[in-house]
């Protein structure tokens, strides 16, 4: 073992289990450091989905230098391990967590904890059960990261307390960094949408905002680096054609307000290249809102789009119905569509 050098203990020790490498410390000094050296634990990840494993996290942040990926829940309550949330020196490159309510505090300062480690990049929040403005001290910390390159929020926004806008009115966004948000935009999720939105607009390549939507926002104006858009049809959506690749359309029928703007954006994308529209519910007349949203391809005479796909929501609409039946009527988009093909590609 003396004649080893560190570097190849190092590269034997990333392959060591988590209970040996502990073991290690007791053995040696030199052994002891090497098993805490931050490379023996660059790839490492860990969980707590059962209790029982709780513990092991949480020596894992008091010991461990660094995580790959990390995965546990911020309880309703404070815990024997709420102090080490805050003070622990692990640095956990992407983090996966289930915030219960009255968790939402522990889970801010564990979140500031790790940009001050500066290894943080992707963040998956589970928020479960109604939720108040007191999440909103997380929520502002998530959106105002400088560090963080891609953020997923799950939640049932539907039960969201409408003092979520005026609790994040103060947030600011100092230095942009992220590059994928996943969230599914409503009237309540709308502020925090908003803020991440014109926050990060400089470095945002993927946006997806879920399916249908109770929210009058709009979208920012300049999205430079957006490539992929997955939304419903917002306002100013437009502005974001420049450099679209791909795109993911909800339409229903309370989105008349939008289809100018869908339309638009469509005629001015010169780079798009994958285009999904998706009707919920299934569009049954050629007088349904965004039918004719295909035709805006064909303006400029020649369209780069590779990929259409034109989802009527058939399945759900056709549960029951009689073959039969089944008719020209169930695809209204279809006659814009014949119209479309001689300038795809």
């Amino acid at each position: 073992m003396e004649r080893l050098s560190d570097d190849v203990v190092l590269l034997v020790l990333q392959y060591v289990g988590v209970d040996d490498l502990f073991t290690c410390r007791l053995v040696c000094k030199r052994l002891g450091g090497l098993a805490l050296h931050p490379g023996v634990w660059r790839y490492r990840r860990s969980h707590s989905w059962r209790p029982e494993r709780r513990e092991n996290v949480c020596r894992l942040l008091r010991l461990a230098p660094r995580l790959a990926w990390l995965s546990f829940d911020f309880p309703p309550k404070q815990d024997v391990h709420s102090a080490l949330y805050a003070t622990t020196r692990c640095a956990v490159r992407e983090l996966m967590t289930h915030v219960y309510v009255d968790g939402g505090v522990h889970a801010a300062l564990f979140l500031r904890n790790q940009e001050a480690l500066g290894q943080l990049r992707v963040v998956t929040l589970w928020l479960t059960d109604r939720r108040g403005p007191i999440d909103a001290v997380l929520l502002g910390t998530v959106a105002s990261s400088s560090i963080l390159e891609k953020l997923t929020v799950r939640s049932g926004w539907d039960h969201w307390d409408s003092g979520l806008a005026a609790a994040i009115r103060h947030t600011t966004i100092a230095q942009p960094s992220l590059k994928y948000l996943n969230c599914r935009l409503n009237s309540n999720s709308q502020p925090f949408v908003d803020l991440v939105l014109a926050g990060h607009a400089a470095t945002l390549e993927v946006v997806s905002l879920g399916e249908t939507t109770t929210s009058t926002g709009s979208l920012p104006e300049c999205m430079p680096n957006l490539r992929v858009l997955t939304c419903s049809l917002l306002p100013g959506m437009e502005t974001l054609a420049p450099s679209l690749t791909k795109v993911t359309l909800h339409v229903t029928p309370d989105m008349r307000p939008g289809v100018l703007g869908a339309t638009e954006m469509l005629r001015r994308a010169p780079k798009l290249r994958v285009l999904t529209l998706k009707y919920r519910p299934a569009a049954r007349t050629s007088a349904h809102v965004g039918v004719d949203l295909v035709e805006a391809l064909a303006w400029s005479g020649r369209s780069a789009v590779e990929v259409l796909e034109i989802d009527n929501d058939w399945f759900t609409e056709l549960v029951g119905v009689d073959s039969d039946d089944v008719g020209i009527e169930f695809l209204p988009q279809l006659q814009p569509l014949v119209r479309t093909l001689p300038s795809l590609p």
